[in-house]
């Protein structure tokens, strides 16, 4: 009696087999959403949605006539950069950060080097010497500390200061 039970009943094709179809269904239902949700990756990752290039990596901010490129996602521990293009002005330009720039980000070189570097009130200011009534391109090549969202503010000179958010991934 208990070698009748296991045998497979037969399909109306013809077939002895055992299938789950129910199982079967939903398998290839969760296999198809996995399907879309991989798409979706891939497609984020061309835009630039997981950092390091695509249209949606980068971001500019205008900060008077000078406009600051920076990275809108990032990855922790890869080098990255924030572009400054700085409008024409005195002989020597001021680039100021707010103190939650460096708990986010490790500042790895500028070009051109600083002259000098003043820190004052939660503040830190690097001080490039320029040619007068030129404008200038700075690179600053930087480091993300750990993952999260890094909110800081950079401003050039004496304007106001431009809020910015990167994305650190993991």
């Amino acid at each position: 009696m208990a070698a009748e039970r296991d045998i497979p009943k037969i399909r109306e094709d013809g077939l002895q087999l055992e299938e789950h179809r129910t199982f079967q269904e939903r398998f290839w239902k969760v296999e198809r959403i996995a399907w879309v949700i991989y798409g979706l990756i891939v497609v984020a990752s061309l835009v630039g949605l997981t950092g390091s290039g695509g249209m949606l990596a980068a971001a500019s901010q205008q900060q008077g006539e000078s406009q600051i490129d920076y990275p809108r996602v990032s990855r922790w521990q890869t080098s990255d950069m924030i572009t400054l293009r700085l409008a024409p002005g005195g002989a020597e330009r001021r680039i100021t950060f707010s103190d939650s720039f460096f708990e986010q980000f490790q500042l790895e070189a500028v070009q051109p080097q600083a002259t000098d570097v003043i820190g004052q009130g939660g503040k830190q200011t690097l001080v490039i010497k320029a040619e007068d009534k030129q404008p200038i391109l700075v690179q600053l090549h930087l480091r993300p500390i750990h993952p999260g969202i890094a909110d800081y503010a950079i401003a050039i000179d004496n304007a106001a200061p431009s809020a910015l958010t990167t994305i650190i991934l993991p």
